[in-house]
Parts: structure tokens; C-alpha cells; sequence
């Protein structure tokens, strides 16, 4: 029976180690928002940079998010995380770090239609959003080359955590003492059932 637990556990820990990749890298935009709407433009509203009037000045928010198991360290890069967005960058208006302890934060580079992350430690968990003023509506297209993680361009999936689960099923959570308790009894049951033959 103990065997079996081991092996039970052993299993478990496997499953896990496995399900996931050490290193992932997940590159995404999250909104998108035109600051002058069609009827913006018929009421004679403007947006002026210094000099220049941009013709579509729009918000969009690029994101990097690391969710594998480990760290992607500085040498995992073999030149910088290149996020085009496939318009005129006017300048970056906001930068966010969320998650995974307090790390500094990468340097970028502004390179016409590109936002590039250069090499840096991104810490497994860690979320790193850049809000962009740009002229015209985003395609975007990121590139990067990092040995050994896996890149995806789509949101992640949001992580399951414990404190999520017992707010999703909170009604299920008074359950789980009793079963918890009953499997304990089942298994003693049967550990003494054992031992009588």
C-alpha cells in the first residue's frame, strides 16, 4: 500500500514536471484604442506632437509574458525580442511590470516600427506590458530567437492558482475537508481489512 502511494506521488511529480515547458514565452498585444474616433474628425478635434499632427494616432499595449517553469536568462537571447507593430512608433507612454519578485527592467529601443527588449533576465511569472503611441493601425508581427524556450503569439491562458480556485469554487471548498476525511477513513478501512486476513 505505502509502495503504491509512492508511486502514486512519483507519478504525480512526473506529470507535472512534464506538462509544462521550462521556458515559455508568450508575445501579444492586449488594446487597441484609436484616439480620434470618425466623429472626432468631423468635430475638428486634433492630437498635436510638437509640430507634427499624426494621421491615425492610436494606443496599443504589447506584452511579454514569461510562463514556463524557469527563468529566461540573458544568455538564452541571441539578439533582442523585436516586437513590430507594423505602424510609425511615436514614443512609449507607459511601462508595467507585474509578477515574479522585483527585477529590473529590460532596456528597449525604439527602431521606427519596432520595440525592441533587449537581452535581460525575465523571471518565470513575470508580465512586462508597453503602452505605444503609433500612427496608423497595428499588425503586429514579433520576432525573437531564444534558445531553448518556446514562443507563442497568443494571451496566456491566466494561471491557476490556489487562492483562484477557492474563489471560482468557494462552494466546493466546504466539501473538501469531508472528502478529504472520508478517503482517509477508506483507506484506513482498508489497510485494516488487509491486515485481519
Amino acid at each position: 500500500m505505502v509502495v503504491a502511494i509512492v508511486l502514486g506521488l512519483g507519478a504525480i511529480v512526473a506529470t507535472y514536471r512534464s506538462a509544462g515547458p521550462r521556458h515559455r514565452l508568450h508575445l501579444y498585444t492586449s488594446a487597441r484604442t484609436p484616439l480620434l474616433h470618425h466623429n472626432g474628425k468631423q468635430l475638428g478635434l486634433r492630437i498635436m506632437l510638437t509640430d507634427q499632427e499624426p494621421a491615425d494616432p492610436q494606443l496599443v499595449t504589447v506584452n511579454v509574458v514569461s510562463r514556463g517553469r524557469r527563468d529566461i536568462t540573458r544568455g538564452s537571447f541571441d539578439g533582442p525580442i523585436v516586437l513590430d507593430v507594423g505602424t510609425r512608433i511615436i514614443g512609449q507612454l507607459a511601462f508595467d511590470s507585474e509578477g515574479a519578485g522585483v527585477t529590473p527592467p529590460p532596456p528597449v529601443e525604439l527602431v521606427e516600427e519596432r520595440l525592441e527588449v533587449q537581452p535581460s533576465l525575465i523571471k518565470a511569472g513575470q508580465r512586462l506590458s508597453y503602452t505605444l503611441l503609433v500612427d496608423g493601425t497595428p499588425a503586429f508581427s514579433p520576432r525573437c530567437k531564444l534558445s531553448d524556450v518556446e514562443v507563442v503569439t497568443v494571451r496566456p491562458e491566466p494561471e491557476i492558482t490556489v487562492g483562484r480556485i477557492l474563489r471560482t469554487y468557494r462552494w466546493r471548498v466546504h466539501a473538501l475537508p469531508i472528502l478529504v476525511v472520508l478517503t482517509i477513513l477508506v483507506v484506513l478501512d482498508l489497510v485494516a481489512g488487509s491486515w485481519d486476513r
